[in-house]
């Protein structure tokens, strides 16, 4: 089986104005990559859009991945991505580019076994289970109120999520991604607190709440203070209350009884390993657009992590039904995350290919990871030539 053809496309939704701030990549763009043994048997994968800028991406896939993989044969693809990342590149590049190709490969291979993937990384899986979803959105801006996010924690619980996360206001500025890591906005965190009191009088005592910080607070003592808070409000996690450092974490695990989430920016299994194994997290969060699916599984089938295990899942269909696969094939009863935020081209995709009307049913419509992309969604997202 040769490997005959590789296309990568940017595909963005293009939403212009938005009541609510939305992750930078619905407009600046994901790149998709389509890896095909012939005409009709083809596999997808996802980059992740946090590593670099889209273009970019999908520059160096065209320049310098294309020539490693066209023509050579199905069967030697865990060579092909040892020497992908031997290219001098820079490793987060070459770790997203090789997590998407390995979810491509998988597609394929599920797809000519006819099989779902999670049965082709687990041999022994013979049924999909129930998924137990948590809502992730909770986005607005700093001049808005935090009060107006209590319909959707409401609407969240009335549709069987079994929680809800949400994040602290974003500057009306509204700066990327790649800002926000850079120099981590401030937030008043009394105005969230008197926020959070509001929010659990609408809420069932036994829904879960989570709050992403995205390493925003940069005074230990109100870390401290923050979760000491939350943990009264009965809160299941914090996530990234602080800039990862092994010292302050210690610290904050040392002095916090509530648990702490992290590690979606994580492109390692080592870096995993090591925040595990140093009890720094209580849970983690990898997503297989950074890191291989299949080492992903690998670990935490060895290593019996796996109620630290809950997948980030924030990007587009494909490393979502990836992740899916992931959750399918380790048996997983955690929570995982699904994205609630507005993105007219997930939802086109996700019509496409889920049932949107009971999620929590992972039901595979056909092999391999089970999402296809039809080539008219392509043409009407893939913003490649503006680029050109």
């Amino acid at each position: 089986m040769k490997i005959n053809k590789l296309d990568s496309y940017i595909l963005a939704s293009n939403v212009k104005k938005h009541l609510f701030p939305l992750p930078s990549f619905i407009n600046d763009g994901v790149v998709v990559i389509k890896l095909q043994i012939d005409e009709k048997i083809y596999g997808f994968g996802e980059l992740s859009p946090y590593v670099d800028k889209a273009n970019i991406l999908k520059q160096i896939i065209e320049v310098k991945i294309k020539n490693i993989i066209i023509n050579e044969d199905l069967l030697n693809f865990h060579f092909l991505i040892k020497k992908i990342m031997k290219i001098k590149i820079p490793f987060a590049t070459k770790q997203t580019i090789c997590a998407a190709l390995k979810q491509a490969y998988y597609d394929l291979i599920g797809k000519c076994s006819r099989l779902p993937t999670y049965n082709i990384l687990n041999q022994k899986i013979k049924q999909s289970k129930k998924i137990n979803y948590y809502a992730s959105g909770g986005m607005i801006f700093s001049n808005q109120d935090y009060n107006i996010l209590i319909d959707e924690a409401i609407w969240a619980q009335e549709n069987n999520f079994l929680g809800w996360k949400f994040r602290p206001k974003t500057p009306i500025s509204n700066p990327s991604h790649f800002q926000r890591i850079k120099n981590p906005p401030s937030f008043d965190i009394k105005e969230i607190m008197s926020f959070i009191i509001s929010l659990k009088k609408n809420l069932n005592p036994d829904f879960k709440l989570m709050i992403d910080v995205g390493k925003r607070i940069k005074d230990i003592k109100k870390v401290f203070y923050f979760c000491s808070f939350l943990k009264e409000m009965n809160f299941y996690f914090i996530e990234e209350p602080y800039q990862y450092n092994y010292s302050f974490y210690k610290k904050i695990q040392s002095n916090s009884k509530l648990k702490i989430a992290g590690g979606e920016s994580y492109n390692k299994i080592d870096d995993i390993s090591f925040w595990l194994s140093n009890n720094l997290l209580d849970f983690v969060q990898p997503d297989s657009n950074l890191i291989n699916l299949d080492d992903i599984v690998s670990f935490f089938k060895k290593k019996n992590n796996k109620k630290k295990l809950i997948l980030h899942n924030w990007c587009n269909p494909v490393s979502m039904f990836s992740n899916l696969n992931i959750y399918q094939s380790l048996k997983l009863d955690n929570i995982i995350e699904y994205n609630i935020i507005y993105n007219p081209l997930r939802d086109e995709i996700l019509k496409e290919n889920f049932n949107t009307t009971n999620p929590f049913k992972f039901n595979i419509k056909s092999h391999g990871l089970g999402v296809n992309i039809s080539n008219e969604i392509i043409k009407k997202y893939d913003i490649s030539k503006k680029y050109e």
